[in-house]
């Protein structure tokens, strides 16, 4: 099989928004990479969707509106078909997305083929708690369920349900979902929640990871909680990105994150990468599945840290391949901006 990547060029000294990407192609497993310099598959930029039963590509991206357009919107979101591997696409099809919309994440096939989608969207008028302060970020999370069309000449998107918290579990709402569905048909998600401290009118919420569960394919969710081990205890961890799977080859669910020994307040550390088995019967990390993928060494600046990566389950192995680099490295400390592969090798 071969593996698109899309990725920001960091070697030159540009500002975020006119990095340039790098189309690359590969066909061992993402081990090798042949660089694309033209074609369909190098503009726009955009993210990609492979939906395995039905042979179709899917590439949804956002590009700004011209200024004669902005009455109340100053960017739209697209999606493109191809049938053909991306030889060629269909035309561009406008998402009903708000404009309020940060991000959207990885799209999941269901077990029924339907497809499930998060956005993510900025709603700080809902940060309202006068115990904290008023940020200017407030995010919830919304589901989409998307249907092929007959002609399977597009995707019809319905956002079913909208995730979110009181301030006091989380100062920003919830963010960063990674949903997976179990073989029983429940759909597990995870999101990134930051902390609040104690006072001396309020008890405070750890930085944790909070999840959700939906038992009719992402209609209706049950409310956020804190991600536990069988013990009840929290498992602590930074404000930081996470990803949550079914694993293809073995049936089991895994978390990947950064594990801490303590309560932490803030985004660090991101030190230590971790991965964990989930007990699927009451959602929570089995203390003894967890396992290091990387670490910082003694040498290594605190503020460095393993986070925000790219995952791919490689359809030969089954084995879970993830694509990263170092954060926060001074490159005069000798540290490099090179994007790693890493392959995780789960039990059968």
């Amino acid at each position: 099989p071969t593996i698109l990547s899309r990725v920001h060029d960091g070697t030159k000294p540009l500002t975020w928004d006119k990095l340039q990407t790098i189309t690359r192609l590969s066909d061992d497993g993402a081990k090798t990479w042949r660089q694309l310099e033209s074609g369909p598959l190098t503009e726009p930029i955009a993210n990609y969707f492979l939906d395995e039963e039905n042979g179709m590509l899917l590439r949804y991206n956002r590009l700004p509106l011209p200024e004669s357009d902005r009455e109340s919107k100053s960017q739209a979101y697209y999606q493109q078909i191809s049938s053909d591997a991306g030889t060629t696409w269909g035309p561009r099809q406008p998402l009903d997305f708000d404009e309020r919309v940060l991000c959207y994440y990885t799209i999941t096939r269901l077990q029924n083929g339907r497809l499930l989608w998060f956005t993510t969207e900025n709603r700080p008028e809902l940060s309202t708690d006068p115990t904290l302060y008023n940020s200017e970020l407030f995010f919830v999370v919304k589901t989409w369920i998307g249907d092929w069309r007959p002609d399977l000449s597009g995707i019809d998107w319905e956002p079913v349900a909208t995730l979110r918290v009181e301030p006091r579990m989380g100062l920003q709402g919830l963010d960063e979902p990674s949903a997976c569905q179990l073989r029983d048909g429940r759909i597990f998600a995870l999101f990134r929640q930051c902390g609040s401290l104690p006072s001396q009118e309020e008890l405070g919420f750890p930085n944790v990871k909070l999840y959700s569960v939906s038992e009719d394919e992402g209609r209706t969710w049950s409310e956020p909680e804190p991600l536990t081990y069988q013990d009840g205890k929290y498992v602590n961890t930074s404000v930081s990105f996470s990803s949550a799977f079914c694993s293809a080859k073995n049936g089991r669910v895994y978390v990947i994150l950064n594990i801490l020994n303590r309560p932490f307040e803030g985004c660090n550390p991101r030190s230590t990468l971790h991965i964990a088995e989930v007990d699927t019967e009451n959602l929570s990390v089995k203390r003894d599945t967890i396992t290091i993928i990387d670490e910082l060494q003694g040498e290594h600046d605190y503020h460095t840290g393993y986070s925000n990566w790219e995952m791919l389950e490689d359809r030969d192995t089954r084995n879970m391949l993830l694509f990263m680099k170092l954060e926060n490295g001074p490159v005069y400390d000798g540290y490099d901006w090179n994007l790693y592969r890493y392959e995780i090798e789960l039990p059968e």
